[in-house]
């Protein structure tokens, strides 16, 4: 009779356990000669607005995003929170991070609808502080707007790293042109995490 670690092919059996555990669970080592079942931490959503029209100008503002838009989809969220929470917290147009250590790649989706005294750049301020203003911002990023036409849809990417007021406060994002105006109408916020801390 050979050595079970010699065992090949028809006559290796499924891991210790797998009957038990649901659907899309694998199996993760502890380190320590042992382990457990457990979701892949990675998963996303996306929020659409449908409450109208919203004008930045060089002074920063919040972007909102209600979720209630028809494009709003939760079906993928990270399996852990599936059905019980939400990455976007649509009262207070906040990233909700799950745990410290995440990582997670935002996606704003601006549908452009105005623009006034041609702004060459928006100013993105992704914010962990505790109030309504930009009070501690973990990431700025500039994106060029000068050729944007008002019937172009922004897409801008990034990826935030989750910090202990991250996790306290959320995030939030902040908008804000170089000159002049740009509005946009019923923006969308995709939110995936790209990392699950374990």
């Amino acid at each position: 009779m050979p050595a079970h670690s010699a065992l090949t092919g028809t006559n290796l059996h499924e891991p210790k356990g797998v009957a038990g555990e649901a659907q899309g669970k694998v199996y993760v080592s502890d380190g320590s000669n042992s382990g457990s079942w457990e979701y892949l931490p990675t998963g996303w959503a996306l929020y659409h607005d449908d409450g109208g029209t919203q004008v930045f100008t060089a002074t920063a503002a919040k972007l909102t995003v209600d979720g209630v838009g028809t494009d709003s989809i939760s079906t993928y969220l990270p399996r852990e929170i599936r059905g019980s929470d939400e990455l976007w917290d649509v009262a207070t147009s906040d990233v909700t991070p799950i745990t410290l250590g995440d990582l997670y790649n935002v996606q704003l989706i601006l549908p452009v609808s105005a623009k006034t005294t041609s702004p060459k750049a928006l100013i993105v301020v992704f914010d962990v502080g505790s109030t309504g203003a930009v009070s501690e911002a973990i990431l700025t990023k500039t994106e060029e707007i000068a050729n944007v036409t008002t019937s172009d849809t922004l897409v801008i990417d990034f990826l935030v790293r989750t910090t202990a007021n991250f996790v306290t406060n959320g995030g939030q994002i902040f908008l804000s042109t170089d000159v002049g105006t740009l509005t946009v109408n019923n923006p969308s916020v995709l939110i995936s995490r790209a990392h699950g801390e374990q």
